[in-house]
């Protein structure tokens, strides 16, 4: 299964949530690698997200698969939590840094207002940044994503579901050739 992102990232929860736990996720950096890893074969099907209830349709995907002359089989609402992380032993006031992808910082900027000494950097992915994290061992740095993402990579949730919104969905669909 293709999906845009990394491992630990809300399209492998949407992919999960369809299909179930035991599946070969196909991690494409973005929503182009997806569509060309389906067409190519190397992804038998796909899970791309199409619209958020805080930024409405992501018209570019539509666009995207109107082209691909892929199908959509299916679709799953995922309930979107964003949650702030970081390495074990942390506080909110060691973090200087929080890296995420723009629409997670997007998702949480009010949070942000009462912590000024942290610098908001857009990444590609919000697991990839949580991967990172981990990986290189960062002090200081945080990052915005599921807690799937913390748990896969170690890190712990120093704020939940940080978003403004609540009710916060993604509506992914399911796409196949």
């Amino acid at each position: 299964i293709a999906i845009q992102g990394y491992k630990g990232a809300f399209h492998q929860e949407a992919a999960e949530q369809y299909f179930g736990n035991d599946i070969c996720l196909h991690e494409c950096e973005t929503f182009e690698g997806l569509v060309g890893s389906i067409k190519e074969g190397i992804a038998n099907l796909g899970v791309m997200a199409v619209e958020n209830s805080l930024v409405g349709c992501i018209l570019p995907n539509f666009v995207l698969l109107r082209e691909s002359g892929l199908n959509v089989i299916g679709e799953v609402y995922l309930r979107i939590s964003q949650n702030l992380m970081a390495l074990p032993n942390q506080s909110i006031f060691d973090l200087h840094k929080v890296e995420s992808h723009a629409m997670a910082i997007a998702q949480c900027k009010p949070f942000f207002k009462s912590y000024p000494n942290i610098h908001l950097v857009e990444s590609v992915d919000t697991a990839l940044s949580a991967k990172l994290i981990a990986q290189k061992r960062l002090a200081g740095v945080g990052t915005i994503g599921s807690t799937l993402a913390a748990s896969m990579y170690g890190l712990e949730v120093l704020a939940p579901s940080i978003e403004t919104n609540k009710v916060n969905f993604t509506r992914f669909l399911v796409i196949s050739p």
